[in-house]
């Protein structure tokens, strides 16, 4: 065989086994184009489930009923006073001036101020605690003769304008009547005309410190050195401020 023969045969053989190779290697592997729409498969999320129409709407709608009730609840539990344009300190009434004239208007006595007052500016739960801080007496006369004491019921229901008791009751009250003014300044109530007046308060001052000052002298005092105190009725009128 010539050389040039030879050349040949070589060539063909090694063109024959190219041809193989390339014909196994594309019956083993994924065409390129497969594996892309493979790629784009496994990197495509899965739809989230939606919430229908129905679902939604009742979910939004029950929600709606909790914070109702909830705002509704609050206020019914935490009452706010709703204050007038214009405070005129009269939007209540008065009592009259006398003790049928006060039952009348549909007024309270208010034992620890000594006066009717109406129902708003009534202080219960103050009146209260008040009234469990000493033991009270009361007495038709200045002497407070035991046999003059007037029965509690009686002094309860503000039978009597006029009446004595020992000289205590006149800083209890005093202090009674401050914790009113601050209640109702703090809680925005209406208040009586007696406790919002500063001459009262003044009129207060002088008893709280008369023991220091010595301004009002010594007072009526018994033989057993127990001063008195006179109480008369007062008639107030309620309202803003």
């Amino acid at each position: 065989m010539s050389e040039a023969s030879k050349i040949k045969s070589k060539y063909q053989t090694v063109e024959e086994s190219a041809s193989r190779l390339s014909h196994k290697r594309q019956k083993n592997e994924t065409p390129y184009s497969d594996l892309s729409e493979v790629a784009i498969e496994r990197q495509t999320p899965l739809p989230r489930p939606r919430a229908t129409p129905g679902i939604r709407g009742t979910v939004i709608y029950l929600c709606t009923i909790i914070i109702l009730s909830t705002l509704l609840s609050y206020q019914a539990l935490f009452p706010r006073q709703k204050l007038p344009d214009v405070p005129t300190g009269r939007e209540f009434g008065g009592c009259g001036n006398s003790v049928a004239s006060a039952r009348a208007l549909g007024c309270r006595f208010e034992p620890m101020s000594w006066q009717w007052v109406p129902e708003a500016c009534y202080y219960a739960e103050l009146i209260e605690s008040f009234k469990k801080t000493t033991e009270w007496r009361f007495y038709h006369s200045y002497t407070l003769d035991p046999a003059d004491e007037i029965d509690s019921a009686e002094i309860l229901a503000g039978d009597h304008e006029v009446v004595y008791t020992a000289d205590k009751y006149h800083l209890v009250h005093c202090t009674y009547q401050w914790l009113k003014l601050h209640q109702a300044w703090v809680k925005k109530r209406p208040i009586d005309d007696t406790a919002i007046s500063l001459g009262h308060s003044h009129h207060c001052e002088r008893n709280v410190l008369n023991p220091y000052t010595g301004e009002l002298g010594a007072g009526n005092c018994t033989a057993d050195g127990v001063c008195v105190t006179r109480l008369r009725a007062s008639f107030g009128v309620c309202g803003y401020y």
